[in-house]
């Protein structure tokens, strides 16, 4: 997909009603992955989520990505 024009994510989330928090998790987790920042991105994840012995996970239009290797694999393929 070609993009017309560049765009800040919290530009073009945010609304009045919907704040968009520049310091969020989410956020800087996306800026990492657009940046082609993998190592970054993947310092927001740990082996096995907090509470209960499973993967952390992203769930994304097009798939669901499990586990450290699985977020490597959405990270690297995402730009």
């Amino acid at each position: 997909m070609k993009i017309r024009k560049p765009c800040n994510l919290a530009r073009m989330y945010a609304s009045p009603d919907r704040k968009i928090n520049a310091n969020s998790p989410e956020l800087r987790f996306m800026e990492a992955v657009c940046a082609g920042k993998t190592e970054e991105a993947l310092s927001f994840f740990r082996e096995k989520k907090l509470f209960g012995d499973v993967p952390p996970a992203i769930d994304a239009p097009y798939g669901r990505f499990e586990g450290l290797e699985g977020i490597r694999s959405f990270a690297e393929g995402f730009v």
